[in-house]
């Protein structure tokens, strides 16, 4: 069997790589032939992909919605071909789209799906979309991920000495500024530290109002922090862009045993039991209430932790 990935990023870029080539080693192994390339923007690059890889029995495209042209030239060549999304593709961060431009969005992911074998979408709420435009089957299929071996040891804490943590792109990154108000008057009462890990190369230190250290992100420092840090924060706000977020963030936070404390919005709700393998929050009054419980000692975090572990690999674990 060959499969032919064509991805939305490179191997560092989130959904790429949890998405794509998480898999491609354990493929190698079962002896299935693994073409994976960054979806070309060039014809003749397309063409190249296609010639080198007649007949291949899978083509899998990950988040690039093709041009017709294309959808027309890869049926040509490969036997099946899969779509993969895990976002609200038909909509922006900042919903500033415009209603013209996001039904042509629907309009190109309906062709897309009517044309191919197979559409896979992270969660519920992507599914029950896409379902109203196409008969094609859809699967949902969420994100796995197994955290890095060091750190699958108990997580230990202590509350003289608490890191809470944030990961994310630099488009995601305003989104702590839902929370920044509560954070930095909790700041001035409880001790711990704020930490950021991002795509950027530096923040400056008056971006947000509480006080925070800066790590750049790379692989290394991601699982680094994952090991290090004892509370992972996932605030959003409640939105059509946000409902499709497959809540990959809060995954890694708690696989690592973070406790995960997360707004209430979308896939977030079925991934956190509240108050038993994390917290949702509905506002920053809930976010409040939480800190402050767990600075007065009243929350079992190791327990919390615990659950959380046992969640993600019952559930995610590849």
């Amino acid at each position: 069997m060959k499969i032919v990935f064509l991805t939305q990023g490179d191997r560092n870029h989130p959904s790429s790589r949890f998405r794509v080539f998480q898999y491609l080693d354990l493929f190698n192994r079962d002896g299935i032939d693994i073409f994976a390339v960054r979806y070309p923007k060039k014809f003749f690059q397309k063409l190249k992909i296609c010639i080198r890889n007649f007949n291949a029995d899978i083509l899998f495209i990950q988040k690039k919605i093709p041009s017709m042209f294309d959808i027309i030239l890869f049926k040509s060549f490969f036997k099946t071909i899969v779509f993969d999304f895990d976002d609200a593709i038909w909509t922006k961060t900042n919903l500033n789209l415009g209603e013209k431009i996001k039904q042509k969005k629907i309009a190109k992911i309906k062709r897309l799906a009517d044309n191919i074998d197979l559409v896979l979408c992270g969660n519920s709420y992507l599914y029950s979309f896409l379902k109203k435009y196409t008969k094609t089957k859809i699967k949902i299929l969420p994100t796995p991920y197994e955290p890095p071996t060091l750190n699958r040891d108990k997580k230990e804490f202590t509350l003289s000495k608490i890191n809470i943590l944030w990961i994310g792109t630099k488009y995601n990154l305003n989104y702590l500024k839902i929370w920044e108000n509560s954070l930095a008057k909790l700041q001035c009462k409880f001790n711990f530290n704020i930490i950021i890990c991002s795509n950027l190369d530096n923040i400056n230190n008056d971006y947000f109002k509480f006080k925070f250290l800066y790590h750049k992100w790379s692989i290394i420092t991601e699982e680094k922090l994952l090991k290090e840090c004892h509370i992972g924060l996932m605030p959003l706000p409640n939105n059509e862009y946000t409902k499709g977020k497959c809540g990959f963030k809060l995954i890694q936070y708690m696989a690592n045993g973070l406790i995960g404390i997360a707004s209430n919005v979308g896939f977030n709700n079925e991934l956190i039991s509240d108050g038993y393998d994390g917290f949702l929050c509905k506002d920053n009054d809930d976010l409040k209430s939480i800190i402050t419980n767990i600075f007065s000692g009243r929350i079992d975090l190791t327990n919390i932790s615990l659950n959380a572990i046992k969640k993600i690999k019952k559930i995610f674990s590849l």
